[in-house]
């Protein structure tokens, strides 16, 4: 549990709080928990919120020097403001703040170095909300159902997280389809995630790939027609083989080189069970073979990109010439 989480749980809050990350959905969601515990969300008195790089320094310390109007807080929210990549106005005014104020700052990239950052750090609470690895996606996806009052075994989560890709507005989204698909039902299973939920394109692309490797061509071409018929951009889907290729042929290269499952999944940047996958595939497939349609595919995309190509014929002859005996 992080610190955010246990002053939300004890309503015992710090005067400066920063949320960073890469995760947006979890950081606006931390963000609107946090001003709800705070004040009214629809106070414009007493809440305000600015956003973008051109915030003004001197209007948001004004504002926050403000005693709260016929309340106990006032709450100022920063977004996306850049002031954590070098910027000291804000940070020498903030410790003169009276107690009565709460801020809130989300962002994306800072630097620990900033004196903005080790300020906050100081007199407040800084939490990087990061995007959740496989494992603590199944775990956060089996408390939120069991918290609803249903079930879903650990494999069967597991199969719902290769679906939905890492993106928690995206899980949270196909959670709400499937408990509303299952409603009244306590338990839920493989058989429920597949009617209920869509695959992101993400994994449609991995599925393909896995068909093109192990030589059935008609399987993949079904595939891909599907993924036509869905209206998938099919300039990405060659751009997705490309990435899935990619990091096949560094999990042979670093596999090769002694490195063990944990050190790939760090070092290609992958998920865990793309991974596996690859690691069981580079035992039938040469690092040869792997970069030769690696190279074949890149060659595909400038064809398409110079205008000698279209996308929707390139991916078929990527996998025609893959699957080829």
């Amino acid at each position: 549990m992080g610190r955010i989480d246990l002053d939300l749980r004890n309503h015992e809050f710090e005067h400066f709080y920063l949320i960073y990350g890469n995760e947006e959905f979890r950081k606006q969601t931390y963000k609107n928990k946090l001003i709800s515990a705070l004040v009214s969300p629809d106070d414009t008195m007493n809440l305000t919120v600015f956003s973008g790089k051109d915030t003004d320094v001197n209007e948001v310390a004004a504002l926050c020097e403000t005693l709260p109007f016929f309340a106990e807080a006032r709450v100022v929210c920063i977004e996306g403001s850049g002031w954590f990549k070098g910027k000291a106005d804000f940070a020498e005014r903030a410790g003169n703040f009276p107690e009565s104020t709460y801020v809130i700052f989300v962002e994306s990239d800072v630097s620990e170095k900033s004196p903005l950052f080790k300020f906050v750090k100081d007199k407040g609470v800084c939490e990087e909300i990061r995007t959740l690895n496989d494992q603590e996606l199944v775990s956060a996806v089996q408390a939120i159902l069991r918290a609803k009052g249903q079930n879903i075994s650990r494999a069967d989560a597991e199969y719902f997280v290769t679906l939905t890709g890492t993106d928690m507005a995206n899980v949270q989204s196909e959670i709400y389809k499937l408990r509303a698909y299952c409603a009244g039902n306590t338990e839920i299973t493989k058989a429920d995630i597949d009617v209920s939920c869509h695959p992101v394109l993400e994994t449609k692309v991995y599925n393909l790939v896995d068909k093109i490797i192990e030589g059935k061509r008609d399987e993949a071409l079904t595939l891909y027609a599907a993924m036509c018929e869905e209206k998938e951009d099919v300039s990405v889907v060659l751009r997705n083989i490309i990435i899935s290729y990619n990091q096949l042929y560094l999990t042979a290269k670093l596999s090769e080189e002694g490195s063990n499952e944990n050190e790939i999944i760090k070092e290609v940047g992958m998920r865990d069970f793309v991974a596996r996958k690859y690691l069981r595939i580079i035992k039938k497939k040469s690092t040869e073979k792997i970069k030769s349609s690696l190279s074949f595919a890149l060659s595909l995309d400038r064809k398409c990109k110079s205008g000698l190509l279209n996308f929707p014929m390139a991916v078929e002859i990527f996998i025609v010439k893959n699957t080829s005996v």
